[in-house]
């Protein structure tokens, strides 16, 4: 135990009338937010245990929560729509045209196409355009880590435009079947003079493989 000093006495604030029936203990707080004890006889020691809590707990008032994200809407109405001739049974499914971008500068956009009859057409449009040769490939990365490897099927442009079919006379079943089922963690596409490479959020990779099914089995 140590006296306490008179100067120590000046700087106690928001003192405490909690009186302990055994020895008549005082809590007290300092000027510099130190926690005491004083006892009858004039000593005191510091209150470590109060102390220590008033310390470390965090003020929960002061947390928020991050805000809830809304689920995701993978319902084929809201990714695909449909256009029907009024004559016979044929039609064209178009998707939501998907971002796939880090910054909204760089990266792809990726759209499907399918009609009742015709092939899929995935279409991939690079953002801010590119020259893109007949001979270009694409690298599709799995989350598996399974790699796949297509060329493009469409024409040489500036457009930045790479396109790949499926079905028909066109074949890649084995491919088509691949991207229904397994999710896709990043696509690299090969322009003239370079590459452009985005990685798939968890939301793409499920908005893709749900606007593919939803469009192939119409």
């Amino acid at each position: 135990m140590k006296l306490l000093p008179p100067q120590v006495f000046a700087t106690l604030v928001l003192v405490c009338c909690i009186f302990l029936e055994s020895n008549a203990q005082i809590k007290a707080t300092t000027a510099d937010g130190k926690k005491v004890i004083l006892n009858s006889d004039g000593t005191w020691k510091y209150d470590l245990k109060t102390d220590s809590l008033s310390r470390t707990q965090p003020d929960t008032a002061m947390v928020k929560p991050p805000p809830a994200k809304p689920p995701l809407n993978l319902d084929c109405s809201v990714l695909v729509s449909f256009q029907r001739e009024l004559a016979g049974d044929k039609y064209v499914g178009v998707s939501k045209k998907m971002i796939v971008s880090e910054d909204s500068k760089t990266g792809f956009t990726i759209s499907f196409v399918k009609s009742k009859n015709g092939p899929l057409i995935w279409t991939t449009d690079i953002l801010g355009g590119q020259c893109v040769n007949e001979e270009n490939k694409m690298t599709i990365v799995f989350t598996d880590g399974m790699r796949l490897l297509l060329g493009n099927d469409g024409k040489s442009n500036c457009e930045g435009t790479f396109t790949l079919y499926f079905g028909t006379t066109y074949g890649k079943e084995a491919s088509l079947e691949l991207f229904k089922t397994k999710e896709i963690a990043a696509i690299r596409v090969f322009t003239a003079k370079s590459y452009v490479e985005s990685n798939f959020s968890e939301e793409n990779a499920l908005k893709f493989k749900a606007s593919l099914n939803c469009i192939i089995i119409k």
